[in-house]
């Protein structure tokens, strides 16, 4: 059961028993600091997606939760017929965490030195559930050369790919320590107070949890690859609040592969390739430009 239904029944029960807002709110407070702890306030970073620059290019997704209905699931399997990952698009629930970026995430990021994190709190009523949202502003690499070194066997990363594209930028995306204890502290602080909204610097981690990376061609066009690792997700799902205008599984090197087509903003169509490269690590590749799906294909054949 995730954190906001545990809270919100939690709040249902003691007021049963409590008749003054005041009683209510440290009843429930006393509530969750003795029987959730620390270990329920993780779920917190379950509920919402970890909004970066690398994951505000690819949409909003949430890993590893449970509890929310879909319009649209997909499971893709490996070469030994195993579910390794299922994909449920068009969850309207994770909309609210992306308006929320828009409207103040991005700002946040860009005044974040290159290389820190931070979380915010908006405590409102454009955040009734009180998710906090974690942005990152990850140091860019246009050497492809340090971006390999920094990241080690992470993943491999080509400097250049069929069709005359080469490696233009890279960045990296970090594990955030301490969020569960820093996120704690924020959801009571919220609880608390009527400031508006509530912001606390995070330290970064030496574990890596992405690595996107752009590849330009003569022509203009471009290309993006996330390597995405999902093995901190609990139970291998990936959530979507964008259903997308089309999706087709495709056979990709003998493992099954999704192929999706979604719009942005502004009505223009652009396409991917996700999928699962081991046990942990997720890839995709997406386009920014006008690809065929063979186009994509045979790029997503080059990778490892």
């Amino acid at each position: 059961m995730d954190i906001e239904r545990r809270i919100g029944e939690a709040l249902k029960e003691e007021a049963k028993g409590v008749r003054e807002p005041q009683g209510l709110k440290a009843s429930v407070l006393n509530r969750i600091e003795t029987e959730g702890g620390v270990g329920m306030m993780k779920q917190i970073y379950l509920n919402m997606k970890r909004y970066s620059i690398a994951s505000l290019a690819w949409g909003v997704l949430l890993l590893g939760t449970t509890g929310y209905a879909a319009t649209k699931v997909y499971q893709l399997f490996d070469k030994d017929g195993q579910v390794s990952v299922s994909y449920q698009f068009g969850e309207e629930s994770l909309q609210k965490g992306s308006d929320l970026y828009g409207k103040y995430g991005e700002n946040l990021r860009k005044s974040l030195k290159p290389g820190t994190a931070a979380l915010f709190l908006v405590n409102g009523k454009e955040n009734p559930d009180k998710r906090i949202i974690g942005v990152q502003n990850p140091v860019s690499y246009d050497d492809v050369s340090k971006l390999q070194k920094t990241i080690g066997a992470f993943a491999e990363i080509p400097a250049a790919l069929e069709g005359h594209f080469r490696f233009a930028s890279g960045t990296v995306d970090y594990k955030l320590k301490e969020e569960a204890q820093i996120s704690k502290e924020m959801y009571m602080e919220a609880l608390k107070t009527d400031q508006q909204m509530i912001v606390r610097e995070v330290p970064l981690d030496s574990a890596i949890t992405g690595v996107l990376t752009t590849y330009r061609a003569d022509s203009g066009k471009s290309v993006m690859i996330l390597f995405d690792n999902l093995g901190d997700s609990v139970d291998k799902t990936v959530y979507s609040s964008d259903p997308g205008t089309g999706v087709e599984k495709l056979d990709l090197n003998g493992s099954e592969a999704l192929f999706r087509t979604e719009k942005d903003e502004s009505g223009k169509e652009y396409q991917s390739i996700t999928w699962m490269n081991g046990q942990k690590m997720q890839i995709s590749v997406k386009s920014s430009d006008a690809f065929t799906k063979s186009e994509l294909v045979d790029i997503a054949k080059q990778l490892k």
